[in-house]
C-alpha cells in the first residue's frame, strides 16, 4: 500500500503562490476581469432584477479586462510606483491622489462611459 503525504494547506497553495508570484500580470488581468463579470451579474440579477443581459456582461468583461486589468496593471506598475516609489506616508497619499484626482476623472471615467454608450 502507498502511503499519502500529508500537506498542510500552506504546502496545499504554494503551487498557486508561486504561478501568481511567476505571473502577475495575469493574475491581476484574470481577477480583474473576473471580478468586473461578477459584479455585473450581481448587479443585474439581485439589484435590477432583471433577466441576464449576456452582451452587457461581455461589454463589462472587455472593459475590466483591457482598462482596469491591462491598462490600470501598466499605468501603476511602470508609470505611478516607479514616479513615486515605496510605501513613505508621502508617496502613498500622492499614489491615491494621482489615482484619485488625475487618472479616474481623465481616464477612467471617459474609458467607461464609452464602454456604456456601446450598451445602447
Amino acid at each position: 500500500a502507498s502511503v499519502r503525504r500529508i500537506h498542510t494547506p500552506a504546502q496545499e497553495v504554494s503551487w498557486l503562490t508561486a504561478w501568481i508570484n511567476n505571473n502577475p500580470f495575469k493574475f491581476g488581468v484574470g481577477v480583474t476581469t473576473t471580478k468586473t463579470v461578477c459584479a455585473d451579474m450581481f448587479v443585474q440579477k439581485v439589484i435590477e432584477k432583471r433577466d441576464w443581459d449576456a452582451r452587457r456582461t461581455m461589454l463589462f468583461a472587455c472593459f475590466g479586462f483591457s482598462f482596469q486589468g491591462s491598462f490600470q496593471y501598466g499605468l501603476i506598475n511602470w508609470v505611478i510606483e516607479p514616479t513615486f516609489p515605496g510605501k513613505s506616508l508621502r508617496n502613498i497619499v500622492t499614489k491615491i491622489l494621482c489615482m484619485n484626482l488625475i487618472v479616474d476623472p481623465i481616464l477612467f471615467l471617459p474609458t467607461f462611459y464609452s464602454f456604456r454608450e456601446a450598451m445602447v
